[in-house]
């Protein structure tokens, strides 16, 4: 909303906190410090672009540039974040012309002064490279990225679950259970917590935890295609192939290209003699995508 203003600001002028997952909370009065400090920056940016309308339109440019890439994600049309950084970068474009144009205008009538310019300029740009270097740091391996943006966005469920997927892939299997606990704790109808929660237990094979974890995930999105997929996987694993149908055949209702499903589906048929049903799975699986070579093989046989 228009408190990001203040917020987008702050960052163009002093660039230090920098992490994904920003949260603003809900405007609950306008004489909330933020909502005047934004608003008080969008009358005087805007009295100053009509101001410099004949003198300088450059100034004039640069600033509803600015606004105007700005606007659709300052709150006006629903998002899934009320401030990110990287929304920013075409309106920081604005900002950027306005302070070359100003840099020029007063380089040109600095004098004696041009020295003292030219040491503020280098300092400047010093310390921007210094912290682009920095972030490029942060950026470097994804571990890294997530776990620093936690030291900011300690409640993000999101990075919590980007972070436990990454030590779930590296077999940490046990700070991965407790990324997703705290997610759930945080956000407890967040059905990507259960679902993934579920993938871990099954990884470790406890098969009981995994039912649990999974069953919740579908009861808090029943159209959740890939919630019933990996409930189909549990079952398999658990030698209940008509359990395995049904959650199968269910991720399709949801998600009809679903080609893991059909092929999963397909398997089960083929091993239970249903040659045809089989087939008709496999057949689905190269409609949607003739470049999996797995199908042709199983069709095959």
């Amino acid at each position: 909303g228009i408190k990001a203003i203040a917020g987008y600001m702050g960052l163009v002028f002093f660039p230090l906190k920098l992490y994904m997952e920003r949260s603003i909370p809900t405007v609950c009065s306008i004489f909330e410090m933020q909502v005047l400090v934004s608003l008080a920056l969008i009358i005087i940016l805007a009295s100053f672009a009509v101001r410099s309308f004949r003198a300088n339109k450059i100034v004039t440019f640069s600033i509803i540039w600015f606004f105007v890439n700005l606007l659709p994600v300052s709150g006006v049309f629903p998002l899934k974040a009320n401030m990110s950084e990287h929304w920013m970068y075409v309106a920081l474009m604005g900002f950027l012309i306005f302070l070359a144009a100003y840099i020029v205008k007063l380089w040109d009538s600095a004098g004696k002064g041009r020295p003292l310019i030219s040491v503020i300029f280098i300092i400047a740009i010093s310390l921007l490279i210094g912290r682009t270097l920095t972030r490029n740091s942060d950026w470097s391996e994804k571990t890294k990225f997530y776990e620093n943006t936690l030291r900011f966005s300690p409640n993000s469920v999101k990075v919590l679950n980007n972070l436990a997927n990454l030590l779930m892939d590296k077999e940490d299997y046990g700070a991965a259970r407790r990324m997703y606990r705290k997610a759930i704790l945080i956000q407890p109808k967040d059905y990507r917590s259960y679902l993934n929660m579920g993938a871990c237990y099954m990884r470790i094979k406890e098969y009981d935890k995994a039912l649990v974890d999974l069953k919740k995930s579908i009861e808090l999105s029943p159209d959740f295609s890939k919630g019933h997929y990996n409930l189909g996987m549990l079952y398999e694993k658990k030698g209940d192939s008509d359990s395995a149908i049904k959650e199968y055949k269910a991720a399709l209702e949801n998600n009809p290209f679903y080609i893991e499903a059909y092929n999963n589906l397909g398997n089960i048929y083929f091993d239970r003699g249903e040659y045809f049903l089989a087939e008709k799975c496999f057949l689905k699986v190269i409609e949607s995508d003739p470049s999996v070579a797995g199908a042709y093989n199983n069709l095959g046989n």
